[in-house]
């Protein structure tokens, strides 16, 4: 079920070189990011150790976004050429962290962005006024306390996975086949993605080809070929992402995205996560999904999108690299 996970994907609309004057754009980029004050190994440990919502995961924000990650006043954030994501959901503890509002204003002042994004449990109130962009939605968790290597599914579930594990057998690891893009495919001709979701879809095999963290798991039939395939994010200290997934819509595949799920249970409790990050809601289908498999919904997830005007000089470099 490849609408079953959405995860951020910011970035990237606006990161592509556009007409003849892009080059000099990116040459541009490249100096901005050599200048600007990126993550050390000890502040990215220092992350992962902290880390309890996808949009912490540095290595797959930054794949994803495009950009580079920043630590501001316990609050992390991305940064690409014009852009800057904000993310609202504290690393650190109340009495060792920044004012959040005060912490915005700081970045818009010191990247100053074209276009700057905010996600977290709430909008800032600085921010009600000046959301062009908003959404709404909640985290899903699942709980891994008391799941085993020998764990399965009880009832009605455990009985499906048990039976269309006959036919399927479940690959973990390796990298992207024809078959995967395939699959891929057929399913963007079948669905309707929101631009974002897509492009998280676009740009997972080259994520998977660089990542050390991130898993793929298929199921493959023996004579009809891959029936499903889904992808676990597995870089933070405490949890796991459920990443995405994408199952042939053949008769033949049915259940075969509730088999790899359970094989990413098992795998997350086999790694110590206490838990794991099932995505947002995003409609009643997918959350349906999720909850058959115990997941509940968490935390808030609120999104905000805006521009700044900028000065002339501003809108003039920006103009030159091409983005807007």
């Amino acid at each position: 079920m490849a609408e079953e996970t959405r995860i951020l994907g910011f970035g990237r609309d606006i990161l592509e070189p556009i007409g003849p004057r892009a080059p000099r754009g990116r040459i541009f980029w490249k100096v901005i990011r050599a200048k600007s004050e990126m993550l050390t190994q000890g502040e990215r440990t220092w992350i992962k150790e902290r880390a309890w919502v996808p949009e912490h995961v540095v290595p797959l924000m930054e794949t994803i976004s495009g950009g580079e990650a920043h630590l501001r006043g316990g609050f992390l954030l991305f940064h690409g050429p014009g852009w800057v994501i904000f993310v609202g959901y504290p690393l650190a503890p109340a009495q060792e962290r920044g004012d959040l509002c005060q912490m915005i204003l700081d970045v818009e002042s010191s990247f100053r962005p074209y276009r700057m994004w905010f996600v977290g449990e709430e909008i800032p109130s600085i921010l009600e006024k000046r959301c062009s962009e908003r959404g709404s939605d909640r985290h899903f968790r699942l709980d891994l306390e008391g799941i085993g290597q020998s764990w399965e599914p009880a009832g009605r579930l455990g009985r499906s996975i048990s039976k269309v594990r006959e036919n399927l057998r479940v690959e973990v690891g390796g990298g992207f086949a024809p078959a995967h893009r395939e699959l891929m495919a057929d399913f963007f001709g079948r669905a309707h993605l929101p631009p974002r979701v897509k492009r998280l879809y676009e740009e997972v095999e080259d994520y998977l080809s660089s990542s050390t963290t991130g898993i793929l798991l298929s199921a493959w039939h023996d004579k009809m070929g891959l029936a499903s395939f889904s992808v676990l994010e597995t870089w933070p200290e405490r949890f796991s992402v459920y990443l995405l997934g994408c199952t042939s819509r053949e008769r033949w595949a049915s259940h075969s995205s509730d088999l790899l799920m359970a094989e990413m249970i098992r795998l997350s409790a086999k790694m110590g996560k206490e838990f794991m990050h099932l995505g947002l809601g995003v409609n009643q289908g997918i959350r349906r999904f999720k909850e058959k498999w115990g997941g509940y919904p968490w935390i808030p997830y609120e999104e905000c999108g805006w521009r700044r005007r900028g000065s002339a000089m501003e809108r003039l470099g920006w103009a030159l690299w091409g983005k807007f």
